[in-house]
């Protein structure tokens, strides 16, 4: 889990984000974001039902994804709210293939 500062909770921003967002596409996830008036990114992790019925499998695809990211949340500028939906493969991935996959997706974000 990362700090409660980097969590984004409210749902508003949630959606926001969602709607408005501008779109990264990877095989493991669509990353969308949009600009913060926050000082720090905040960053929310979404995977639906679709993906497994399974809770199980959905909270430890979760789990594994909010690792990779923990590192990399203070060092993204400017500010973003980041809201990642995965996708099914990311049930399949090792932690080092979603490591990999964020820091190239990470990289893209911070150097448009």
């Amino acid at each position: 889990m990362y700090a409660r500062q980097h969590r984004l909770g409210d749902s508003q921003p949630i959606v926001n984000t969602i709607h408005h967002g501008n779109t990264i596409s990877t095989p493991l996830y669509v990353l969308k974001y949009t600009p913060s008036p926050l000082p720090v990114s905040q960053c929310a992790v979404i995977i639906s039902k679709k993906q497994s019925k399974k809770a199980v499998h959905r909270n430890r695809a979760k789990r594994i994804f909010r690792h990779s990211i923990k590192k990399y949340l203070p060092y993204i500028t400017p500010p973003q709210y980041l809201v990642f939906i995965l996708k099914n493969n990311i049930l399949h991935s090792t932690q080092e293939q979603i490591t990999q996959q964020l820091e190239t997706t990470l990289k893209q974000l911070s150097h448009p």
